[in-house]
């Protein structure tokens, strides 16, 4: 397999050569096994660095699936919905 092919695809390489690299809503929690959560770092890092307008939201006791497995009625994951409703209200006016 040949990784270089799958640099253009990769959103972290790809930040700094979009100007107009679009308003990002970060979700990720600490304790995902799936996808590494300093991923999410790294992303809000370039970012940060490029002047993305991004917001980035975490907890230590979430998971991959964390909104299935806690449930929308959980205090955590209502709040996070909210603060995605919050950031698209903002963005997408």
């Amino acid at each position: 397999m040949d990784l270089a092919w799958f640099k253009d695809y990769e959103p972290l390489r790809n930040i700094g050569f979009a100007p107009d690299y679009p308003p990002t809503f970060l979700l990720h929690g600490e304790a995902d096994t799936d996808v590494p959560f300093e991923q999410s770092r790294l992303m809000a890092a370039a970012f940060e660095k490029h002047n993305v307008p991004f917001e980035f939201v975490s907890r230590s006791e979430w998971n991959h699936v964390f909104d299935v497995n806690l449930g929308l009625d959980n205090e955590s994951v209502a709040d996070a919905y909210e603060r995605i409703a919050t950031f698209l209200d903002q963005h997408l006016k």
